[in-house]
């Protein structure tokens, strides 16, 4: 199918009115610099957002289903609880008990501020590990394998422990993705996508499969509207 994308903004830049390509309009409410205080559809509300004296995120409605979330002294994130509808009312900074929760996360962190481990109600813990450099090198968990990530000198990502470094810092594949860069180190292939950018060096359009997507952006370089068009291609 065919359509566009078009955005209208605040004076800070933030996104207000977002057309979509069957017309409808997201809308999105702010306070102060910039916080996102409500998500409506053509005056529907979809989430509404609650947050504490530093403007953290302390719960969120998505339809049905109420999430809040909890900080540590060192303001990471702590803990998140998502409840459905009808469910006792939670206190700010009143961590429920994961019985009764639809979905629950707890987050531990490292003395260097890097997440530890997540413990998800749904699948299980998973364990992260870092080198000293801060990339991070490891996860496991009860629903993934161990798998391990490697870096070059440069910190870019390689597909194994003994692959050279990469030349000119341009990442030539990860797993089963392989890249192309033009000459100023754009990206111009990923798998089976085609990336086009303009003098400014910003993206203007991308074919991907049966559809191709056009960008265009404002003087200041916001990007403002997007359009995604399907690519009829015939056999002779």
């Amino acid at each position: 199918g065919n359509g566009s994308i078009c955005y209208q903004r605040d004076a800070l830049g933030n996104p207000t009115d977002i057309t979509l390509p069957d017309g409808q309009h997201l809308t999105h409410l702010y306070y102060g610099s910039g916080h996102l205080l409500q998500t409506a559809l053509d005056g529907l509300t979809v989430s509404e957002y609650e947050r504490d004296s530093l403007h953290r995120q302390i719960m969120r409605t998505q339809g049905q289903l109420a999430t809040y979330s909890g900080y540590d002294d060192d303001g990471l994130l702590s803990w998140q609880r998502s409840l459905a509808s009808g469910s006792a009312p939670v206190l700010p900074g009143q961590r429920p008990a994961r019985q009764g929760c639809v979905t629950s996360r707890d987050y531990y962190w490292n003395n260097h501020g890097e997440v530890g481990t997540i413990d998800d109600g749904l699948r299980g813990s998973v364990v992260y590990s870092y080198d000293r450099s801060g990339y991070l090198t490891g996860r496991s968990g009860q629903m993934y394998d161990h798998d391990r990530y490697y870096y070059d000198k440069a910190g870019n990502l390689l597909d194994n422990e003994g692959q050279g470094p990469v030349m000119n810092n341009r990442l030539p594949g990860c797993g089963r993705d392989r890249y192309g860069y033009n000459e100023w180190g754009e990206l111009t292939t990923r798998r089976d996508q085609q990336l086009e950018w303009n003098a400014q060096g910003q993206l203007t359009r991308v074919i991907s499969g049966n559809t191709e997507t056009h960008y265009g952006y404002d003087a200041l370089g916001r990007r403002i509207r997007k359009a995604t068009y399907g690519r009829h291609t015939g056999h002779t």
